[in-house]
């Protein structure tokens, strides 16, 4: 993926299932939109709704990327 990326001269829209599901480092994240600048726009789909995020907001609104860190502990099985 990342080479299509890279090598792609058009804007490029990126989906993904949900926030984890893309990356759970914030500077990972922002890593990854300051070498990539023909990524435009990220869509996040959480089922009932979808957020969608421009390059400019996540490089600069931490609040945005607080979404990104970390991963939900998965739901325990009753015992």
């Amino acid at each position: 993926m990342f080479a299509a990326i890279n090598d792609s001269i058009r804007n490029v829209r990126l989906v993904t299932i949900d926030f984890a599901g893309f990356c759970t480092s914030t500077d990972h994240l922002r890593h990854f939109f300051r070498m990539n600048k023909t990524v435009v726009e990220i869509v996040v789909d959480l089922g009932h709704k979808s957020d969608v995020f421009t390059r400019h907001q996540l490089l600069k609104d931490d609040q945005i990327l607080t979404n990104f860190s970390g991963r939900k502990a998965c739901m325990n099985r009753s015992e």
